[in-house]
């Protein structure tokens, strides 16, 4: 009775290419592709005093939640989970670079998050993502793929900061730098060769070659009682967050920008989309928003539609019903906290740096001889590392797009909206 149910509350005998156990096996498929980021997460978010066994908790509470809301209200095979490039934004670049306490840019988080989701709730929504130019869309990726590798490089100690030229070669024979590099290597490897789980594989495998060799020791038990969020749930200084109008933006634009590019480039390559359209976006975005929001109350930034929701697509999922056997899943996963403490910091180096080379392939091919579209988007892609900030660097791409489109008379190409939204862009950088 209850599977009847659920397929007919999922419309799986109205789908083609689908069915109860193509949705099964895309959900678990999904579920093995993101699972190490509920073990990586924690280890970063620990840099800034959050207690990592109650960040293991929350992250996985949030993305339940979350989940569980786009499987019955968008009824997408969509998975939302912390985002690992963006967590490692608000904690190095955001928390530590810029001295903010991590409860104030909780709350910062938690206002863009309400304008995101009033965004998603109006015609604004789709205004705003057809002002944004294919290229940008593709350089913002690459750029935030490069600034991921630049994070991993420094945190593995492979590169260090130096006054006199900016960054130098480090030493490659430290513990730390030898593990990311083991890293590095089985990743490609895995990635190369298709492998399902490249992440999880190599998180198992580096994680036992740093136990054997003494870098980090065993838990004394692996399966315990889910830890308590109390000391991260609603700290979140949204007062303190008013005082900080330029952060709330800043979130804002990396919230809509980087959650709009996941979800269109991700139903457009698996074939749930057509140029870039995705059938119910509306509900898709707002789904996000709330989780989004709903992340901030838990002490869990950035939950939001991941990329690896593309290895579950690939197999089949086309439903909410892949989402809701995620959030099954994850239930399970709340009773392995003890397992975080076997993940060297290392191994968070390896896979932002993977990741960021992976994104830097968005760029694609560019138009030979169109240098009104080109040195833009490279400007784009390079801007953001240099700067050390995902919304400055998109900012700055938008401003340097524009320049090229007014001098070189292909003023006419831009649409309005995307005039206003430079001229935003400009307002911010001033500020």
């Amino acid at each position: 009775m209850c599977f009847k149910r659920l397929i007919k509350f999922y419309n799986l005998n109205k789908l083609k290419n689908t069915s109860f156990s193509k949705e099964l096996l895309a959900g678990l498929t999904t579920f093995i592709s993101l699972s190490y980021l509920f073990f990586l997460i924690p280890k970063i978010l620990k840099e800034v005093g959050m207690p990592q066994e109650a960040v293991f908790t929350s992250i996985i509470l949030a993305s339940i939640f979350a989940t569980l809301l786009m499987s019955l209200f968008a009824k997408k095979p969509f998975v939302l989970a912390p985002s690992f490039a963006l967590t490692s934004y608000f904690v190095y670049s955001v928390v530590i670079g810029k001295g903010v306490y991590w409860q104030t840019a909780l709350g910062a988080l938690f206002i863009a998050g309400i304008i995101y989701l009033i965004i998603s709730t109006s015609k604004l929504r789709e205004i705003l993502i057809e002002s944004i130019p294919l290229i940008l869309k593709k350089a913002i990726g690459a750029g935030i793929g490069l600034f991921l590798v630049l994070i991993g490089l420094k945190l593995s100690g492979i590169i260090v900061s130096n006054h006199k030229f900016f960054l130098l070669i480090g030493n490659f024979l430290t513990t730390k730098a030898m593990l990311t590099l083991v890293g590095i290597f089985l990743l490609i490897i895995f990635l190369s060769k298709g492998i399902k789980g490249a992440f999880l594989w190599t998180t198992l495998i580096v994680s036992t070659l740093s136990l054997l060799i003494g870098n980090t020791t065993l838990p004394t038990r692996f399966v315990t009682h889910p830890q308590l969020i109390t000391p991260i749930s609603l700290k979140l200084d949204i007062l303190g967050a008013f005082n900080s109008p330029e952060l709330v933006f800043s979130f804002l634009i990396i919230l809509f920008f980087t959650t709009t590019t996941i979800i269109l480039s991700t139903s457009k390559k698996t074939g749930l989309s057509k140029n870039y359209n995705v059938k119910g976006i509306k509900e898709t975005l707002i789904s996000d928003s709330l989780a989004g929001i709903l992340g901030t109350l838990f002490g869990a930034p950035f939950i939001s539609t991941r990329a690896e929701n593309i290895s579950g697509l690939k197999e089949g999922g086309k439903t909410g019903l892949t989402s809701l056997v995620v959030s099954i899943l994850l239930i399970l996963l709340l009773f392995f906290s003890p397992i975080i403490t076997l993940i060297p910091t290392a191994l968070v180096s390896a896979i932002l740096i993977v990741t960021g080379l992976s994104m830097i392939s968005l760029i694609g091919k560019l138009k030979k001889k169109d240098i009104s579209n080109n040195f833009p988007a490279f400007a784009t892609m390079i801007l953001i590392p240099l700067t050390f900030s995902i919304p400055k660097g998109i900012a700055l791409g938008f401003t340097i797009y524009a320049l090229f489109k007014l001098f070189s008379g292909k003023i006419k190409e831009m649409s309005t909206a995307t005039k206003i939204l430079t001229i935003i862009f400009l307002i911010y950088l001033a500020l």
